[in-house]
């Protein structure tokens, strides 16, 4: 027989950014990811989580990258997510790209959804560089200074990133199948 629980409310979530911003209110310890980092296993707070998506997107509306296409090519991993968060709640539109894919086919669906920037996995981030497909290509090893060049930013007082207000009608991810 079923029991009668008491309802409870509930936050209303209306987008990534406000979802992350509610549990680093609630819960700001609380771990959110584990990973592997090298032989160890690392660990990050959604609090620490939240920070770090936001130095991202400060760090990439002070680069010009607002409203625009930006390619996601690498395997997944809490950069790649900290990359997604921060730059759908930046306003721009996230192309994830299998990473396993030839770089000539990369470099097709780059220029087919007219990404502007690219945040790549290292070892095919100069050869993006090279196929001059993007305005400016992120190798995922400098994501670490972006982040911390970001909380700078924030630290100085820029908070045109934290005050951006998402359109959530608006596109926010293109994606390719294998049957696209």
């Amino acid at each position: 027989m079923n029991k009668p629980y008491p309802l409870y409310s509930l936050p209303e979530i209306t987008s990534l950014k406000n979802m992350i911003e509610a549990q680093a209110l609630e819960n700001p310890g609380r771990v959110a990811f584990r990973f592997r980092e090298k032989r160890a296993v690392a660990e990050k707070t959604v609090s620490e989580s939240l920070d770090d998506i936001n130095a991202l997107g400060t760090y990439a509306f002070d680069k010009g990258i607002k409203g625009a296409h930006v390619a996601l090519v690498a395997s997944n991993s809490y950069q790649w997510l900290v990359i997604y968060f921060a730059m759908i709640s930046g306003g721009n539109v996230v192309v994830p790209i299998d990473r396993a894919l030839p770089a000539e086919e990369i470099a097709q669906l780059i220029e087919r959804s007219e990404c502007e920037f690219a945040f790549a996995a290292d070892d095919l981030a100069e050869r993006l560089k090279s196929e001059s497909v993007c305005k400016e290509v992120f190798p995922f090893s400098s994501l670490g200074q972006m982040i911390s060049r970001g909380g700078e930013l924030i630290a100085s007082g820029e908070r045109s990133y934290l005050d951006y207000k998402q359109d959530t009608n608006a596109l926010s991810m293109i994606v390719y199948t294998s049957g696209t």
